[in-house]
């Protein structure tokens, strides 16, 4: 499957308000977007599929991805994005529901709101006006596959104090994967943060990773310093990923014994049930922020790898 750049998908997925939608007056639209929105959206509809479809496409509510189509039920519109990109960042208060999106914002065009979430290959746009007090319009599915079908449904967007109750808390979302590793002296590491001031780090070699690793090369691990405990324990090695924030986005954790597997695969079921997919020698668990992979290696022992 061909992927194309983000930046390409959000394009090519804005749709232009449909016909009927209430129109806004210029003075209307504020000159930037602040604050918080809950979200309320309605029924898929097909609105349009290839001509030449050779099998149908039901809509996402009737699909196990179907995540990658559902917008937050509460947004942040949390100032301009970096650069070079343009428009408003997009962000889920904390203590909401989140999505699975990668690359998110909105930006005022015309009397439009247009909005993106994508995963990078599949997502949502969403072409809204004013509506008193609220944003109205239609969401779309895009998909980088082409040609494909679009689904739609109507979205309202309603202001709310971001320090609210969410309408959907992060505490409803399943299962409630580890986002941490805690090691043997205290320390904790956990997605999305830096690293504990007092782990010490060294560059990763081939030789530490092996050949029979789930990690695709190239990507710059870090070994840190350590042994784990807890859900996670007995491990033989530790390393983590690092972004440009020095935040950590992935944690990948080896276990030694011929029986590593087995162990880890059950413990890992009696704490969050039976796994998305498994096939003897892997089994992935997920939700919407968080991914854990468990892998048996070739040469012996297990990995998981946190991301």
């Amino acid at each position: 499957m061909q992927r194309l750049p983000a930046s390409a998908l959000l394009l090519g997925g804005v749709a232009c308000a449909s016909e009927g939608q209430p129109q806004a007056t210029a003075d209307a639209v504020d000159p930037e977007l602040t604050g918080c929105y809950d979200v309320t959206v309605g029924e898929w509809v097909v609105e349009s599929r290839p001509l030449f479809s050779l099998r149908r496409v039901p809509v996402p509510s009737e699909r196990g991805d179907s995540t990658d189509y559902e917008i937050p039920p509460r947004i942040e519109f949390a100032g301009p994005r970096d650069p070079p990109s343009s428009g408003t960042a997009v962000v889920v208060p904390e203590g909401a529901l989140p999505s699975v999106h990668r690359y998110t914002g909105g930006e005022i065009t015309g009397d439009s709101l247009d909005l993106w979430f994508s995963t990078g290959y599949a997502g949502v746009t969403a072409r809204l006006v004013r509506s008193g007090d609220d944003w109205v319009g239609t969401a779309r599915t895009f998909i980088d596959i082409s040609p494909y079908t679009v689904h739609a449904r109507p979205i309202t967007l309603t202001p709310t104090a971001c320090d609210s109750s969410p309408p959907v808390s992060i505490d409803e979302m399943r299962p409630a994967l580890a986002r941490s590793v805690e090691l043997e002296d205290g320390s904790v590491i956990t997605l999305g943060e830096a690293l504990p001031e007092p782990l010490e780090t060294e560059p990763e070699s081939t030789r530490h990773a092996g050949t029979d690793s789930i990690v695709t090369p190239p990507q710059d691990w870090q070994l840190v310093t350590g042994r784990t405990r807890g859900l996670f324990s007995a491990t033989d090695s530790v390393a983590v990923l690092l972004n440009q924030s020095q935040e950590v986005t992935g944690v990948r954790l080896l276990f030694p014994g011929a029986d590593a597997f087995e162990v880890l695969d059950a413990r890992l079921r009696g704490v969050y049930g039976e796994a998305r997919w498994s096939d003897g020698a892997r089994s992935r668990f997920e939700n919407r922020i968080t991914l854990l992979r468990l892998h048996r290696r070739a040469s012996g022992g297990a990995e998981i790898l946190l991301y």
